[in-house]
This record gives C-alpha cells, structure tokens and sequence, in this order.
C-alpha cells in the first residue's frame, strides 16, 4: 500500500509543522480516518485533540508534555497525544518542530499488543518511521526550514510483513 505524506496547513503554523499520511486509493488521510472512527463515542476528546494540534502548531511547538513518549521502538519517535481517557492517536515526533499525525483508537486493553486495532496502528508508524528515516540517510529526503517541513521524495510503501526492530 502507498502513503502519501503532507502538511496539514490548517494546523501548522509557527509553533510546529502537522503532517499526516494520505493513504493511496482511501478517500481520508489517516488523521481523518481517526476522527470518524471516534467521533460519535468520544466528540469531547477529539476536539481537544485537535485543539492540542492547533496550540503546537501556531503557539508552542511540540512540547513534551503533549505526548506519552516512547509508545514505539527505540529512536523512533513514535508516541501518543496525551489525553485523560483512553483515547490513543498515535504520531511521529521529531523535536519541537514537527509531528506526523497517524490514527489510532481507544485502547481498553493493558499493553497495545493485546489489541489489534491499535497494534495494526501503532507498528504501521512504525514502519513509516524507518522508511522515513532511511531516506533520510540516503538523501531522498531532508528536513528544510529549520526543521519545520520535509523536502524530497514523500511517497512510502508499506509492507505489514516487514519485520520490526
């Protein structure tokens, strides 16, 4: 499957860069995607959530105290949206200036490997995340702006058979 990555201008601003992946042949981005999945049950939080975006994006970056850190592997930069629920939107982080936005969902269960919804989405980051930096390292893609956006080839491939570090 191809994912597309992008910038959500509407949130971006001074404070940080959003971006989200678009998924090839979905009709909604994976940010999307979470927001209809949750809507209904969990309206409050989400709009929180995306009133979270907004602050990081136009007033103060990507602070650490918005994320529980480390919900991926080591040096990944995988973590989630903090919130006082269950509620789990997954995103990339990298440093202050810059967030890609994934899915997620509501996680009822003690580790997020007992739950496959959030599994599927928490490791398909993931794998995006070393693709990422693998082209990265190959210079097919660079951070410009001051770190604020991405340059460079923004199509991904994603093989969920890939095996995890």
């Amino acid at each position: 499957m191809k994912y597309c990555l992008f910038k959500i201008n509407n949130l971006s601003g001074d404070g940080a860069s959003i971006y989200t992946f678009h998924v090839e042949g979905d009709d909604v981005n994976l940010y999307q995607r979470f927001v209809r999945e949750n809507m209904d049950e969990f309206r409050k939080e989400i709009i929180n959530i995306n009133d979270r975006l907004l602050v990081m994006g136009n007033k103060t970056g990507a602070a650490d105290h918005f994320f529980r850190l480390n919900e991926g592997s080591l040096g990944d930069g995988v973590c989630a949206i903090r919130d006082k629920t269950n509620l789990r939107l997954y995103v990339i982080r990298y440093g202050s200036c810059l967030v890609i936005i994934g899915s997620g969902g509501i996680k009822t269960v003690r580790a997020l490997q007992d739950d496959e919804k959030l599994k599927s989405e928490n490791y398909l980051l993931r794998r995006l995340s070393m693709q990422i930096d693998s082209k990265i390292r190959s210079g097919d893609l660079a951070f410009i702006n001051s770190g604020f956006d991405f340059d460079g080839d923004l199509i991904f491939n994603d093989n969920d058979d890939d095996e995890l570090c």
